[in-house]
């Protein structure tokens, strides 16, 4: 636990310089600015850099096109190799690729030619997508993806509003006695993520910051090929409970 007085100018520099140490520099800001109404901010960081178990060569690597969600397309380095764990669905197909150690794999979801990436996104829950790594099958994939960096933030305000977490965000309901004796409630959670998935591995980092204000009181038969150049989710996964650490989609380049 850190005091500090959320008028003083140099309370969000101290803040992003903990987020940026604890997520090895990936993170650099969460927050802009704070505010004198501000009476606590929880931040959640995490970290993750791991290299692939096989990873990959030079020569496994070309230059290609990445078909964007808005139509057009961009340049990208594709990574090519063979995996031997397909998965599949009736809406989407993917394989499994893993981490050095065996403990944590890389999973992508690649939706059918006749289901768009919305649709598959609006369709996946935590039941559907535990019952597609259960579909796992020994069958040799002809993989390719496409080398990916991106860095993006967003509010989760309206995600949690839609799962349930209301009465903590009204002043009138926010039950939070047993922090504080002053009358508390969640003023935004936000939430900056930054993924590197490359030749020698992933590396990926997410922070969230909950600004809280104080208120008025099988056997090989076949193979698969399986080319990434379309918009596609992904996730890496636990291995032994099939729960993602991170979760992801990639609908442009």
């Amino acid at each position: 636990m850190y005091e500090t007085n959320f008028e003083e100018k140099d309370a969000a520099k101290d803040i992003n310089k903990w987020v940026s140490k604890n997520t090895n520099n990936k993170i650099k800001e969460i927050v802009k600015n704070t505010d004198k109404s501000d009476i606590m901010l929880l931040i959640n960081t995490l970290y993750f850099n791991k290299k692939w178990q096989e990873p990959y060569e030079k020569s496994e690597i070309t230059s290609g096109r990445f078909s964007n969600n808005d139509g057009t397309t961009s340049k990208a380095e594709f990574m090519h190799s063979s995996e031997s764990a397909y998965v599949n669905d009736s809406m989407a197909e993917g394989f499994i690729k893993s981490y050095e150690g065996g403990k944590i794999s890389f999973v992508c979801m690649l939706p059918k030619k006749d289901v768009s990436i919305e649709k598959y996104l609006s369709s996946l829950t935590g039941n559907s997508f535990l019952k597609f790594m259960k579909s796992r099958e020994n069958i040799d994939v002809v993989a390719s993806m496409p080398q990916i960096k991106y860095e993006y933030s967003i509010s989760l305000n309206d995600p949690l509003n839609k799962i349930g977490l209301i009465d903590a965000f009204d002043s009138g309901k926010a039950e939070f006695t047993k922090m504080s004796d002053n009358k508390l409630c969640i003023s935004e959670v936000l939430q900056k993520t930054y993924i590197n998935i490359g030749q020698n591995g992933t590396e990926a980092a997410a922070a969230t910051a909950v600004t809280m204000k104080e208120t008025a009181p099988a056997i090989q038969k076949e193979h698969k090929t399986i080319t990434l150049d379309r918009p596609f989710v992904f996730a890496i996964v636990d291995n032994d409970t099939n729960i993602p650490l991170f979760m992801g989609s990639v609908v442009h380049i």
